[in-house]
């Protein structure tokens, strides 16, 4: 992320964030060959010239665009300063799951593949929190834990694209666990693990890359899913297990096509 010039007084927010690990950054300082505000203004040949003269060794410096030789600093020029953000995968995650770690309800806290954390509550409910802006809008958790309750955290720079079916789900954003206390997010967890619908869907495997999307649209939306896919394993009883998914589940989706409905099943 490129903070410009003008933007200076996000200056003591950025060196927050980078001390605590979330950012890391870089500075690119330049003149510009032709700067009314600059002494030798009126010498330049081209004063359109938009040539940018990055100072990286003593002077004179040479302008990238027509080639002028610009004597600074033995003429007076206004020096302009660009910051540039690296937001840290590394350390959003490793500062998000010490918070989460930190609070009074949470039991324990096991990290998924260092983009998500697997966390269980005092009162023995647990749920899966994944960082969306590394585990992408399709990710879900794997085994057992598919169907599990998530709280989405968006750790969003700025200019970030919107997403789509992440925003209509329980999510968290960075920013706000920056700025709220122990007791707002020990809140935003217990509200999150609280009881939903599940949805039982019946398909024709023919049908599965639609069902992926469905399936994954209703996680995003706070519909728990129970897909034969993500909890049959090898050695269960087919019949047994679908039998308990539907005592566990509210609501049937019998999706109807033309292969479910010349399917044997």
């Amino acid at each position: 992320m490129h903070v410009s010039r003008g933007q200076a007084e996000l200056g003591q927010v950025v060196a927050v964030l980078e001390e605590l690990g979330l950012i890391t950054t870089t500075h690119r300082r330049y003149i510009e060959c032709a700067n009314p505000n600059d002494e030798d203004y009126w010498d330049v040949v081209d004063r359109n010239c938009p040539g940018k003269i990055e100072l990286e060794d003593e002077g004179p410096y040479e302008c990238p665009i027509c080639g002028r030789i610009v004597e600074y600093p033995a003429v007076h020029k206004e020096v302009f300063e660009d910051l540039y953000i690296t937001v840290q995968q590394e350390g959003v995650a490793n500062y998000l799951f010490a918070a989460l770690e930190g609070l009074d309800v949470v039991a324990a806290l096991k990290p998924v593949d260092h983009i998500a954390a697997k966390i269980t509550l005092s009162g023995k409910k647990a749920l899966v929190v994944p960082i969306v802006d590394y585990a992408g809008a399709g990710w879900r958790a794997s085994g057992l834990d598919a169907h599990k309750v998530h709280a989405y955290v968006i750790a969003s720079p700025i200019n970030l694209p919107p997403r789509e079916c992440l925003e209509r789900a329980y999510h968290i954003e960075l920013a706000d666990v920056l700025a709220h206390d122990e007791a707002w997010l020990a809140n935003v967890l217990n509200a999150a693990a609280q009881p939903r619908h599940t949805a039982f869907i019946s398909y024709s495997h023919r049908d599965a890359p639609f069902v992926d999307r469905l399936a994954e649209d209703l996680v995003a939306s706070g519909v728990g899913v129970w897909l034969d896919r993500w909890e049959i394993r090898v050695g269960d009883s087919i019949s047994d297990r679908i039998q308990l998914g539907l005592q566990e589940s509210d609501y049937l989706l019998v999706v109807l096509s033309p292969n479910s409905v010349n399917s044997p099943w």
